[in-house]
This record gives structure tokens, sequence and C-alpha cells, in this order.
């Protein structure tokens, strides 16, 4: 285990203000893939646990010299916690950690976003990030209320209010979550026309013992993710990468040239992110809500300080690199560039996390046809010069 001196201190802090959500998106790994934690969860973050939350920030930077972290607003959906909260929520961090310098971020379904937020989030400086997953036939497959109806038309309706100028300077992507089964340049032609800064497509969350149904028949050998993501790859990277980012693509294009990235889901590089719940609760990244119990590190913030985090054992083995993965993983030509996949995506009760991402097929074959699109390019710009297309 790593010493507690040479662990990364913690720069990135998702605060879950929210524990709810007005959405029941079948692939929600908060309501259907087994976790009941939310249950017992105040419904909001109270002002005396943003005060806590705060402090422990603030101590946190102190002790490790940090002069700018990101904090990122999350859920449930956040914005059912109404201006006044987030307001104060706002304020509040803002003049406990004034001396330190604070990117902020809030990802949102959009359903209660107008042109209020988006002045209130404008003048905060807050990017804005919508989940989309398509147009209305798409979308409304997966991300549906609780009494099943489609978001689609109400998304569209209030995303209108981020083309505003205020909405301009705050809206930064759309999340969209993959669905195999549609059209994907449907998908991202759809996706270009909401003017976002960066696209970011998410694989639904599996492991190995809850695989994808695209990949139950042989999840070895089926790769109907790479499959979905490639021809998007193809009309981005001749026509669009100019205009617009695709997280997942400019990520493996600079792992692949050397770089760290920024990523949590891929590289090897230390993940130094932490989520608070509304109760105070310090857990692990809470996309390991979709294997029940593994986001618990049994700690709170009236407890414990963040750095009591840097020595848990799960904070430390995403500070281990490559020593954290599966023997395959680290005998793979590509773990610089794929990291073994995300964290939960490894999980068997069998091994644990020391597992190849069950999505591994997909990964490699879609690392290796942009490592040769990208080859291929640069070998004809060398040849002809840095005008070709």
């Amino acid at each position: 285990m790593l010493s507690k001196n040479k662990t990364i201190p913690i720069s990135s802090y998702v605060v879950q203000v929210a524990s709810r959500c007005n959405l029941n998106c079948t692939y929600c790994y908060e309501y259907n893939m087994g976790d009941e934690s939310w249950r017992t969860m105040p419904h909001f973050m109270s002002a005396e646990i943003i005060s806590l939350v705060t402090s422990r920030i603030y101590e946190h930077c102190k002790t490790h010299d940090l002069r700018e972290i990101n904090v990122s607003f999350h859920g449930g959906e956040p914005l059912l916690c109404g201006k006044t909260r987030i307001r104060d929520l706002l304020e509040r961090f803002s003049e406990r950690l004034k001396e330190i310098k604070i990117q902020w971020g809030l990802q949102t379904n959009g359903l209660l976003l107008d042109a209020e937020w988006v002045r209130l989030f404008s003048a905060h400086d807050v990017k804005i990030g919508i989940s989309v997953d398509g147009p209305a036939r798409i979308n409304d497959r997966r991300r549906v209320d609780h009494q099943g109806m489609g978001s689609h038309a109400k998304v569209m309706e209030n995303v209108r209010h981020l083309h505003s100028p205020d909405g301009q300077r705050i809206f930064a992507g759309c999340l969209a979550v993959i669905d195999p089964g549609s059209d994907p340049i449907e998908v991202f032609r759809f996706l270009l026309t909401l003017k976002a800064e960066v696209i970011d497509f998410l694989l639904p969350h599996g492991n190995w013992d809850n695989i994808p149904p695209s990949k139950c028949r042989d999840p070895f050998g089926l790769t109907p993710f790479a499959d979905w993501l490639i021809p998007i790859f193809d009309e981005w990277f001749q026509y669009f990468s100019e205009k617009v980012g695709i997280r997942v693509f400019e990520e493996i294009i600079e792992h692949l040239a050397g770089g760290p990235g920024s990523l949590e889901s891929l590289g090897i590089h230390p993940v130094n992110l932490v989520m608070i719940a509304p109760n105070g609760d310090i857990e692990a990244v809470d996309t390991l809500k979709s294997i029940p119990g593994q986001h618990v590190l049994g700690m709170n913030l009236a407890r414990q300080s963040f750095d009591d985090v840097l020595v848990h054992p799960k904070y430390v083995m995403r500070q281990m690199g490559v020593n954290s993965l599966a023997d395959a993983c680290r005998r793979c030509a590509l773990v610089d560039t794929c990291g073994g996949g995300y964290l939960p995506h490894r999980w068997s009760n069998a091994n644990g996390f020391r597992n190849p991402s069950v999505f591994c097929s997909d990964l490699t074959k879609l690392i290796v046809h942009i490592q040769k699109r990208v080859s291929d390019h640069l070998r004809v710009v060398s040849r002809e010069g840095p005008n070709v297309a």
C-alpha cells in the first residue's frame, strides 16, 4: 500500500446535493441496479453538511497547498434542490474557499432548467452538462419518468435557454448513454444540433456478474459498443473534430500520443476524486453503486477528514496504476490507453476488481481502429502537407 505522504491529494469533489431524481431511467445505477442506499439518505444536503463540506475541503487544500479544485454538483437531479438552496450553496463555497480557484460543474437532466437557472449559473460560472440520449424515439426508450413517460419533449423545450448569451457561456456538454440498438449517426447528428462544446458517449453500466444484454452471448467476442462508436468516430474525425469535442475519442488519441488524459474511465494515471453524499458520507465514485455496497467507504465528514481518505484501500487502489489491474491487462499492449477500462466495469464476485473490463473487446476494437485512422492521417499529412483534410 502506498504511504500517506505519497498518495495524491483530492482535487475533484462530486457533491451529491440531492438524493432523488424526477426521472427513473431504466439503466440508472441509483434506482435500477440493486443499490437501495438512496432510500435512507436526506432528500437534500443541509446547510450544516454544506458548511462541513466546505470546511473539510478548505482544510485539505491548505494542508496540501492546492490552489485549484473541481467541484461538481450531482444527484439524483441537483435542480430539485431549488434555486434558493443552490444559490446559498454556491455562496457558502465561494466565501469559505475564496483563496482557491474552483472549476464548477453540474450535470442535469434538464427537466427543471429555465432562464433563471441559467442566469444563476452564469453569474457563478457553473458549467452545465445536459443528459439526453438522442432524438425522442431513442431517448424515450430509457430516459423515462416515474410513470414511464418519456422526457425528451420537455428537455428540448428547456435546452433553448442554453442558447442565450448566458447559456452559451456555461453550456459545457451533452452526455448520452449508448444504446447499441439505435442508429449511431442519427444520434450523433441530433446531438450536434444542441450546439454543446463537448459530447460524452457513455457505456451503460455492467460487470462480469451483470453482463450487458447485447454482450451476454459472447462477452469476449461481441463488440456492439465499438461497432456503434466507430461510425461516429469516422464521421467526427473527418468532418467535425474542430467543431465539437467527443471526449472518449479525444482521450484515446491523447493516451495513444503519451498524454495523461483526464477521464477516470481510461488510462492508468491516478484518480483523485471522491463523492460526498447528502448526509456527509464520503464515498468512492458514485457509479460503483452499480455494484451494491462498493461505493461505501465507511467514512463521514463529521468523523474523518479528506486526509483520512488518502489511506483508505479503495482510494489507494486508484493511485496504483497498472499494479491494480488484472494480469491480462498488465500484459496488454493497449494498457496505457485503456487502463483496464472503467473501475465499475471490471467487477466480479470471484475476483473483485482484478478483471478486464466487461467491455474489453469493445475497447480493444475501438482503440485499434482510432490508432490506425490517426496514424494513416498523419502519414498523409506528412507526405502531402498540413492542408490535407
